[in-house]
């Protein structure tokens, strides 16, 4: 066992410190920071940067709605939260049962986005991620990323919303 002096231990915690101190080498502008989701069985992501936060959906409570993808609202930080079904959004099937997972979206108008496979939080080089040719593109999908040997569909979230949003003139 070697000995380390009191010069060197001293080195080694400044060191120690300063690795905290520094930006991390991997959260650079080359990458994409994203939350990879199931829907359906079909592989999305969603940009980190698009949401304000990720829960459990707590106790739901249905409301009667117009809109068939409206599941409820929820009380979450002192908030009624309108709560979406994400899959029924774009276009899957209803789900069976309420989803476990919400996306938070919107700050100073919250809104929850249902979804029940949440996979793993990616952080990617940007080049992963191709823009679809126009004629390819789903109203709500403009991206895919190749993450795990499959492609994920991003999901344009301000798309979501704005589609989410948008209330019939009378």
């Amino acid at each position: 066992m070697s000995d380390l002096s009191v010069a060197g231990v001293s080195e080694l915690r400044r060191a120690f410190d300063a690795s905290f101190a520094a930006a991390p080498a991997s959260a650079s502008e080359d990458t994409a920071d994203l939350l990879a989701l199931r829907l359906a069985g079909d592989a999305h992501a969603v940009r980190l940067e698009e949401l304000t936060g990720l829960v459990r959906v707590p106790k739901l409570l249905p409301v009667p709605a117009r809109a068939p993808a409206f599941l409820g609202l929820v009380g979450l930080r002192g908030l009624l939260v309108p709560v979406f079904s994400l899959a029924e959004v774009l276009g899957y099937p209803a789900p069976r049962e309420v989803p476990r997972w919400m996306l938070l979206c919107g700050k100073s108008e919250p809104l929850g986005l249902a979804f029940d496979d949440f996979e793993a939080f990616l952080r990617l080089p940007l080049s992963a991620i191709t823009r679809l040719a126009p004629g390819a593109q789903r109203p709500c999908v403009l991206e895919v990323v190749q993450a795990r040997d499959e492609a994920k569909s991003i999901i344009d979230l301000a798309r979501v919303l704005a589609t989410l949003r948008v209330t019939p003139s009378s």
